[in-house]
Parts: C-alpha cells; sequence; structure tokens
C-alpha cells in the first residue's frame, strides 16, 4: 500500500460511509452542518430512482465520529466539507477514485 497525503481521509470517508451503510460518493461533499442536525437526510445519487432517501438519526458512535474533522484541524484546512481536499475543496469522483489505487 502506498502511503499518501489523502490517505488518512480516504479512511475516515471509509469508515462514515460503513457507519451510515452509504456509498462515498454520497459523502464526497457532505458538510458539518448535516452532521450537526441530529439527523441526517442522505439520498443517494448512483441508486436515486430505486432507493428512497434515508434519514439516518445520528447515534452516539456516529456523533462521536470526528476523524475529518480532525484532519482538517491538524492540516489548517479550513472547509465547509466535512472530508475536505488538502485545498479546502469537496473530493470529485475522479478523486474518490484515485485514492481507491
Amino acid at each position: 500500500m502506498l502511503a499518501t497525503v489523502s490517505g488518512p481521509m480516504f479512511v475516515a470517508i471509509i469508515d462514515i460511509t460503513y457507519l451510515l451503510q452509504a456509498r462515498a460518493i454520497d459523502m464526497q461533499t457532505m458538510r458539518h452542518g448535516k452532521f450537526e442536525s441530529g439527523v441526517i437526510h442522505l439520498k443517494p445519487r448512483k441508486t436515486a430512482k430505486s432507493s428512497a432517501a434515508a434519514n439516518i438519526v445520528i447515534t452516539p458512535t456516529i456523533r462521536g465520529y470526528d476523524r475529518g474533522r480532525a484532519i482538517k484541524r491538524s492540516r489548517g484546512i479550513i472547509s465547509p466539507h466535512l472530508f475536505a481536499t488538502t485545498k479546502g475543496g469537496a473530493y470529485s469522483k475522479t478523486g474518490l477514485i484515485s485514492m481507491w489505487r
């Protein structure tokens, strides 16, 4: 496995997708406000026509999840996105794919 600058953030994205039972592509533009409201309204993009939107109640396990914010803080990244690139933007679809490699 090749160590990269985006590696820790990728692990954070994978962890939260597991906790929320979602896809990484649905997390790429998630903002902090969604986490702080008590319920995450998640509308899957890939299966939007076959799956209904989900309202996920934020459990203590999910609320305690702060890895994305901790990484941003340690790197001095300011962004409204929960999972941000080193420049503060949201990850693109191709960015997520290249992180997987």
